[in-house]
């Protein structure tokens, strides 16, 4: 099939890009001028898209069957800026398609984040009442009511949980405390949370593609487990060779370290990577998630195995030289 795919520069889009061309479909990844291409495949089709000129995004999606949008902002200093790269985004991108008669499926790559999380004795599911927490949450929810109630094409709507693999950049910092050998967990008392590897996440898209059972839904996106943040530091032990210090960083520390991120915003115009908005989603005690309706309705069936995928990643990093 045709498909094109915002955001495709960065680390869903770039491995998502990756896998459907392996899968033989025809692949634009639509990329910012400005862009940094390095993580796109070398024989990717790429094409430029201006996200401010509506002309732009409706050439851009000319000819094109299907549209995964992955684009999208997860750290700004306003919640202004991060309504207006995200949420605005999808209006223009939603007005674009409405227009466009080749395209037969928008597929919206969300985020946990926009439904919150779950409970003690229940992971989040898609039926539960959507509870976010952060800027980035609230600005994917309007997205995802923006696309229910305007868009005139059939989609679907996916809430990754935290994707880990190559290319990304936030676990990134977990391996490089690793390298100094240090081994860190937020809280004291237990945290959970559900993981995905990116071919995961990408066999669940595929599978959304093109297929009547996706059409009109919400799916959440997990390799079906649940973990604690000890036992993703025992898996990244076990993944890594090498020894660590292990480290339970108390509540009160990591906001002490957030306040900091966010005096920082106040001086100079860029999002600390940990800050107050981050602290809600570190210290939250179940970001935990239910991944029957994907088992059920497109056979999703992820064999996890987290200290192998966290081995290949770290190989990755290695070779690419950001370790």
């Amino acid at each position: 099939m045709r498909i094109a795919i915002t955001g495709a520069n960065g680390f869903i889009g770039s491995s998502l890009t990756r896998c459907l061309m392996k899968q033989g479909h025809e692949v634009t990844a639509l990329v910012r001028k400005t862009g940094n291409v390095s993580l796109v495949p070398i024989k990717a089709k790429v094409s430029e898209i201006d996200y401010s000129n509506p002309d732009s995004v409706r050439s851009a999606f000319e000819g094109q069957e299907i549209i995964i949008h992955t684009a999208a902002l997860t750290r700004a200093e306003s919640w202004e800026k991060m309504k207006a790269a995200n949420t605005a985004l999808v209006e223009k991108v939603v007005e674009a398609l409405n227009s466009n008669d080749a395209v037969k499926q928008f597929i919206f790559i969300s985020s946990q984040a926009a439904a919150g999380m779950g409970t003690k004795n229940k992971p989040k599911t898609e039926e539960d009442i959507p509870q976010p927490l952060t800027w980035y949450g609230k600005s994917k929810l309007m997205s995802e009511e923006i696309i229910r109630n305007r868009l005139q094409k059939d989609w679907t709507i996916i809430r990754p949980v935290s994707v880990y693999g190559p290319g990304d950049k936030d676990f990134l910092e977990t391996f490089r405390l690793l390298k100094k050998h240090l081994s860190v967990s937020m809280g004291i008392m237990d945290k959970y949370i559900s993981l995905i590897y990116i071919d995961e996440l990408c066999q669940l898209i595929s599978k959304c593609i093109g297929n009547k059972n996706a059409f009109r839904q919400v799916f959440f996106a997990s390799d079906g487990q649940t973990y604690t943040h000890r036992k993703f530091s025992d898996a990244l032990q076990k993944a890594v060779p090498t020894f660590s210090l292990h480290l339970s960083v108390p509540d009160a520390l990591v906001f002490y370290v957030a306040a900091l991120g966010e005096l920082r915003n106040k001086i100079q115009p860029k999002a600390s990577i940990v800050n107050l908005q981050k602290f809600k989603e570190l210290t939250g005690r179940y970001w935990t998630v239910s991944i029957d309706k994907a088992r059920n309705l497109l056979d999703f069936n992820p064999q996890p195995n987290l200290s192998q995928n966290l081995h290949r990643t770290w190989l990755w990093y290695k070779e690419q030289g950001w370790l």
